[in-house]
């Protein structure tokens, strides 16, 4: 690395790569410069204590996740400083220890390259922005959530930040690996957990610590080269890997005007018409089997649907025309191929007749009198819901009601199949990631493959006409604007000019992850009292499939794929295409994934498990990183208050994020922090915890052979009776 104040000999002679562009509405014309820039900070969290020492975590403290300990750092003042920087101009990496020091290298490059427009990468822009907001004015921030920065300006050094983490959705050690990087990143070579300063007592930096922070900047890159050779120059490389499927997809839908014609006709003329068609998006469905939670299972048999969200998207009928108003014998439109309806209804007195309860309480648009099974409608005095065909035919299957549905809202779409060359391009896509997958020679393309075919349901389901986050750069603050009816013309109107990007209607992304939910419940409704636990494309049940369920609904896949290669005009081998060993991947199958000898749930994103023939524990806990496991000898020990405390997993741990807009100034070992705003990360753990209602419902509902007290063990110690449990 070369320290910042070199910067003017090492650059001397450097090549600008410069192009000229022509303004838009975010970014200004002029001279933009195709070389590739990428920044980097080490930072430090720190904690002051009541006793006024300054410390770094210790996983020794008391940190509440023990029964009956008060929580240490709850008592703490938390700081986040930056303590060096990197910055690469190519392959060149600058480096320096102080935020100024940042700022006066920032106002070099700009003399150097003569005010041309500069994009900086920064990988987690989110995280380190807050940091640069010490030393750079921004003018303006582009994010998705309140501090979720995407990108970031600062006009008056031409200063363009991008977030290359939204792009490869990968961390930089997985990134250098994917794609195969002759750089890697060197983990472990830096101890994060440190008290560490730009200057003073607690500056020094081995030639190890030194080498870490470089390669960090070297795989940017390397990988950036990549992306930068693909798209031919830097402002063209789209700002997330959902816009890089984008412009894939795009490409490939060029020639096909009549349906990218239908996709515009098909745009919700009015806000209020987009937005009756968003009360019935609902995306992956998660959840447990009340009657299976709450004890260790065994023999527990798992499938999963072969790329469950492009099968249906070649496979069924969406909604080709617009939605239009029913209001009488609405009837001839149930249960018929031929049209698509979304319907708002309102039933009363409806209970589930399924042990696997479907309709969740956020979809409610309004209910009252429910009985809940973890979020889920157990029963309900009254409901109102708006509704896909799909899903109304699954209500329709698990609840039973008093009287007739009251039908509020009815709109019919003809139905029709997807455009044939985009259903081909996902079999394309399907079939390659399937037949080159570790075959070393395709390996670039199978990683292409298996991006875009897995961001093939993202881009479906973007929502396009939502409300801007807002950032204020004069006071900080974050706010929302709500699309207004106006606007929401105005951006329509500009998504129509934009025709060549025109190739998907909002109403098929619908249903896209409907018919997905359709043919996962196809399983959990015909296994009903087998299933313990289904997630989106997974089923996992107890026992035999005895009555077949499994190979009659993959019978109809197969079947369905003969009338698909017919409609594609292609080979109905290319939908089940072998991978390098021989074995063949039929899409849309539910296919086996073995046997767990060991399962045991409580809720949803909440399972520990262990596979048969093997001694290792794994668990899936929302948030908790799979390394955690390790806490865990038997599957037997997941159970309510069992606790994963605060780790040093190799520095991946789980961290609580602190964000301070006002640190006041603070000595450390020589040198004053003035760095207003940071980040501090506190490393945290997790408690199993469920809600009373659903306790109540799982132990009520528990085979006699297990112990009521057995499971309310814990719970038991803190009230004086069931009874209070259950009030």
């Amino acid at each position: 690395m070369i320290y910042w104040d070199k910067a003017q000999d090492a650059l001397a002679g450097h090549e600008w790569v410069k192009v000229t562009r022509r303004a838009g509405k975010h970014h200004p014309g002029g001279v933009w410069l195709d070389n590739i820039f990428s920044i980097d900070t080490e930072t430090t969290s720190a904690f002051l204590t009541p006793d006024g020492d300054i410390i770094p975590y210790d996983y020794d403290k008391p940190n509440g996740f023990h029964k009956g300990e008060k929580d240490f750092w709850a008592t703490t003042q938390k700081f986040g400083w930056v303590y060096i920087w990197m910055f690469g101009v190519d392959d060149l990496v600058f480096y320096g220890r102080t935020l100024p020091e940042l700022r006066s290298f920032l106002e070099l490059l700009d003399d150097l390259t003569q005010k041309a427009e500069k994009i900086i990468y920064c990988h987690n822009l989110a995280f380190d922005w807050q940091f640069l907001r010490n030393c750079l004015l921004f003018d303006q921030v582009f994010a998705r959530a309140p501090r979720k920065v995407l990108t970031a300006d600062c006009m008056s050094l031409h200063l363009h930040f991008r977030c290359s983490l939204f792009l490869v959705n990968l961390s930089l050690a997985k990134w250098a690996k994917a794609r195969r990087l002759p750089v890697e990143k060197l983990e472990g070579d830096l101890e994060y957990n440190k008290i560490r300063t730009p200057v003073g007592k607690y500056s020094h930096l081995t030639p190890q610590e030194l080498a870490y922070c470089e390669h960090d900047i070297l795989v940017m890159w390397e990988g950036l080269k990549l992306y930068r050779d693909k798209y031919g120059h830097v402002y063209q490389i789209p700002l997330t890997q959902t816009g890089e499927v984008r412009k894939a997809v795009a490409a490939r839908m060029m020639d096909r005007k009549a349906w990218k014609r239908r996709c515009a006709d098909l745009m919700p003329k009015t806000l209020d018409a987009y937005r009756f068609l968003m009360k019935g998006f609902f995306g992956g469905d998660v959840h447990a089997q009340y009657m299976q939670a709450g004890r260790t299972l065994h023999n527990v048999r798992s499938v999963d649907f072969s790329s469950s969200y492009p099968w249906v998207m070649i496979s069924e009928k969406f909604p080709l025309s617009v939605f239009t108003p029913v209001y009488q014998q609405r009837e001839q439109f149930i249960d018929n191929s031929n049209y698509c309806y979304m319907l708002t209804f309102e039933a009363i007195g409806i209970e589930s007749v399924t042990f696997n309860t479907f309709l969740s309480r956020s979809r409610c648009e309004a209910i009252f009198g429910e009985t809940l099974d973890n979020g889920r409608v157990l029963s309900a005095k009254y409901v109102r819901c708006t509704m896909t065909n799909p899903d109304f035919e699954i209500f329709r299957e698990t609840y039973q009601w008093v009287g007739d549905i009251n039908i509020l809202d009815f709109r019919v779409a003809v139905a029709g199949y997807m455009d044939e060359e985009f259903c081909r391009y996902v079999v394309d896509l399907y079939e390659n990631k399937t037949r080159y997958k570790n075959v070393d020679d395709f390996y670039d393309l199978y990683m292409w493959c298996k991006q875009l075919i897995n961001g093939l349901y993202g881009d479906q389901v973007t929502r396009d006409f939502e409300g801007l986050v807002t950032w204020d750069p004069e006071t900080g603050v974050w706010g929302f604007d709500e699309m207004t009816a106006e606007g929401y013309l105005e951006k329509a109107e500009q998504k129509r000019k934009n025709f060549p990007m025109i190739y998907k209607a909002a109403q098929c992304g619908l249903y896209v992850t409907a018919y997905g939910r359709r043919n996962l419940w196809y399983l959990v409704r015909h296994l009903d009292y087998q299933t313990a636990y289904f997630d989106t494309d997974s089923c996992k049940f107890t026992g035999n499939d005895i009555r077949g369920v499994i190979p009659a609904y993959n019978m109809m896949v197969l079947r369905k794929h003969y009338e698909i290669a017919e409609r594609l005009g292609i080979d109905p081998a290319r939908l089940s295409p072998s991978d390098p060993s021989g074995r063949s991947w039929p899409i849309g199958v539910a296919a086996d994934e073995g046997v767990y000898a060991d399962f045991k749930t409580l809720g949803a994103k909440k399972y520990c498990c262990r596979k048969e023939g093997s001694d290792k524990i794994e668990i899936t806990i929302a948030g908790v990183p799979k390394g955690y496991a390790s806490n865990l000898h038997s599957v037997d020990e997941l159970d309510l208050d069992t606790t994963f405390p605060p780790q040093d997993e190799k520095y991946k741990y789980k961290a609580v994020h602190y964000y301070n807009d006002d640190q006041p100034a603070l000595e450390v070992g020589g040198w004053i922090m003035d760095q207003r705003y940071g980040v501090c990360l506190q490393p945290t753990g997790y408690t199993v915890s469920i809600t009373k209602d659903y306790l109540a419902l799982i132990a009520a509902n528990m085979p006699m052979a297990y112990s009521f007290m057995d499971f309310l063990k814990v719970e038991g110690q803190r009230h004086e009776s069931t009874a209070e449990i259950l009030q």
